[in-house]
């Protein structure tokens, strides 16, 4: 493996544990708003980025969490299957991966409507949030791509 390509994924790694954190600090940010507006008042916010946040009511923050959540996903995604390629560099590895991403996604997707179904959104809800968190982390690509690493080489 050439030194160009070396740092291409150390830079791919580091993007996709950036972009970990700086999710963790939007989610947490818009959680402690929205949390503040639900029990209606004010508080000294630590971070000025959550200052700005004030000015939205609470619906339109609740539901710029779900879009986010949308966008992060397809960010990880990208990410994950690039660090992949770069990696190992098999376009049938890349297809497997995706495969798994799209399992979680629909694996959560079906819990989610069966708790909206039944009537119990808030203990379903709790399950997807857990396994959505495992596809918006570099750790599902960091278990596949030394997985995928012990394959046949055929």
């Amino acid at each position: 493996m050439d030194l160009k390509r070396k740092a291409s994924i150390v830079l791919l790694f580091l993007s996709l544990f950036g972009l970990g954190f700086g999710r963790e600090f939007v989610f947490e940010t818009l959680n402690e708003v929205l949390g503040n507006k639900y029990a209606g008042y004010e508080v000294d916010y630590i971070y000025s980025f959550s200052h700005w946040l004030n000015q939205f009511s609470y619906w339109p923050l609740y539901y710029s969490k779900w879009v986010l959540t949308v966008v992060v996903s397809l960010l990880f995604l990208g990410l994950s299957l690039l660090t992949l390629w770069v990696w190992h560099r098999k376009i049938s590895y890349v297809k497997i991966a995706l495969f798994f991403f799209l399992g979680i996604y629909s694996l959560s997707t079906l819990i989610f409507g069966m708790g909206w179904l039944i009537g119990e959104l808030d203990q379903f809800f709790k399950l997807t949030r857990m396994l959505m968190e495992i596809p918006q982390s570099p750790l599902l690509i960091m278990f596949l791509i030394p997985s995928l690493g012990l394959l046949p080489k055929s």
